[in-house]
């Protein structure tokens, strides 16, 4: 995936751990996230949709450019 977890990140919504290659580590704004990280999502359901949204949206605009180039 390649992008900053800031880039996704709302002010209710605490991304709590990523894990990545059978290790887990705490995250920050400045963590890149990349492809088969498995996040863990503390928040209100509504908000925690609306980051799954915009993510969604990030990674289907990302398909989109990669077939056309």
């Amino acid at each position: 995936m390649g992008r900053r977890l800031r880039k996704f990140l709302l002010k209710d919504v605490l991304v709590a751990l990523v894990e990545r290659n059978d290790k887990t580590f705490t995250p920050n704004g400045s963590t890149i996230l990349v492809t088969d990280d498995v996040l863990t999502i503390l928040g209100e359901t509504k908000s925690i949709v609306k980051l799954y949204k915009g993510y969604m949206s990030y990674e289907i605009d990302k398909l989109d450019t990669e077939e056309t180039t």
